[in-house]
């Protein structure tokens, strides 16, 4: 059995479908857009399959629109006020030299000889407006002619997100003065910020995104806090110099960065507020400088909890860093 519909998971029968013994089908009168061929099986007694193969067809009489992917924003997906799109030149007897583009806030649209002419292909639309967005685009031949259809591309665009926090000394507790912070986002700066007297820090408003905190202490080697992701509102990241944790953006785990002077092994104990364990991690420090340690939060209670890092050198002498809190939150 075989059929075509618009549909990428239909499974032909008895029922819907036509019934052939070739291996091969013709199918005409269909209209402009992208159709699913399915074929399904049938054994000696004609009995049918219940699964079918498929084949993705596109029929175009005009110019069709090209595939379009957006580094920036995930389709359907929010993200900052800066949206890139690109797209690739499609499949066409005729050379398409030109491409017409469009953004609003419609599901569906042609764009028209009013909108945007471009050759390249490449798209920025900076500053947008929170929301939900539409980017719509429409091929054109080598004689201007445009197409019928046109792709289009939903998103949306989600307020600004914020970075703040403070930052303490080794022991905790005490504000820590000119501590140097700065935000990347896939290797590259976005914004620098410097710890007061109080110890406070505030970058402002941050596009949305995985992003990754330098922490610079003075006279200390620096920390890079990863795993963080902002959102819209305010995120809260207070750090200390020498011992500090922070919350990974899945908030399934947290993580531990610990100061050692010499190569040892780090070991990081977990406590309830009433002293109960919790949960214990371990890993060397094959060198000066920040060890790294990793907890899982499956099963961990949610509130204030305990923590305190330990170190062992080489030759077996321990030093044990103030214990500190730390608070979990779910959702």
């Amino acid at each position: 059995h075989w059929l075509v519909d618009a549909s990428p998971d239909t499974v032909p029968g008895p029922d819907k479908g036509a019934r052939t013994g070739e291996p091969f089908a013709e199918v005409a009168g269909l209209g402009e857009g992208v159709w699913w061929f399915h074929v399904a099986a049938l054994d000696g007694a004609g009995n049918a399959g219940t699964k079918a193969g498929h084949c993705r067809l596109r029929v175009a009489r005009t110019p069709p629109p090209p595939e379009v992917a957006s580094p920036t924003h995930p389709r359907g997906g929010g993200a900052g006020r800066l949206a890139v799109f690109q797209w690739t030149p499609p499949a066409w007897d005729d050379d398409v030299t030109a491409w017409r583009v469009r953004l609003d806030r419609e599901a569906a649209g042609v764009p028209g000889s009013g909108d945007v002419l471009t050759t390249q292909l490449r798209a920025e639309f900076p500053d947008l407006e929170p929301g939900e967005w539409c980017f719509h685009i429409v091929s054109l031949d080598a004689e201007g002619r445009p197409g019928t259809l046109a792709a289009h591309y939903p998103f949306a665009v989600r307020s600004a997100a914020a970075l703040a926090g403070q930052v303490t000394k080794p022991n905790g507790i005490l504000p820590l003065e000119g501590a140097q912070l700065e935000v990347y986002r896939a290797g590259r700066p976005l914004a620098k910020a410097v710890s007061g007297k109080d110890g406070r820090y505030d970058f402002g408003a941050l596009e949305p995104g995985d992003v990754v905190v330098k922490f610079d202490a003075p006279g200390l080697p620096p920390l890079l806090v990863d795993g963080l992701r902002l959102e819209g509102g305010e995120v809260a990241l207070n750090l200390s110099a020498e011992c500090t944790a922070w919350t990974t953006a899945s908030g399934a785990q947290v993580r531990f960065g610990v100061l050692v002077k010499e190569p040892g092994r780090v070991q990081v104990k977990v406590y309830a507020e009433n002293g109960r364990p919790l949960a214990e991690v371990e890993a060397p420090a094959l060198k000066a400088g920040h060890v790294k340690l990793t907890w899982g939060l499956e099963g961990a209670p949610e509130g204030n909890l305990l923590w305190q890092a330990a170190f062992t050198g080489a030759d077996g002498k321990a030093v044990k860093y103030p214990i500190r809190k730390l608070k979990i939150v779910r959702g």
